[in-house]
């Protein structure tokens, strides 16, 4: 059943970064709100998740704990200053001719 749900959110997300990647800046604007739903959705569940791992087992806490930085940190880079210039002159041009 998990599959279900995990593989097409999973084929999207990397729909998504794929986009972002070619400079759409549609795609992180798309990707920053996804997290944002998911977040304010499973957060609670998360740390509490995170608390009771590293309480068990501190190697597998700490890795998720990591991940849920880097999920932020992904998410923070896509709109510094750097972010900013490169989706405006990045982005996918439409041919002139």
């Amino acid at each position: 059943m998990e599959l279900v749900i995990f593989l097409p959110i999973t084929i999207l997300l990397a729909f998504i970064a794929s986009r972002a990647f070619k400079g759409q800046n549609w795609a992180r604007w798309v990707y920053a709100a996804m997290y944002a739903i998911s977040m304010s959705v499973s957060a609670p569940l998360l740390f509490n998740d995170v608390a009771k791992d590293i309480a068990s087992n501190p190697l597998y806490g700490l890795l998720g704990s990591v991940d849920l930085f880097a999920q932020l940190a992904s998410v923070v880079l896509l709109f510094v200053h750097k972010s900013n210039e490169w989706y405006k002159t990045s982005g996918i041009k439409e041919d002139a001719t």
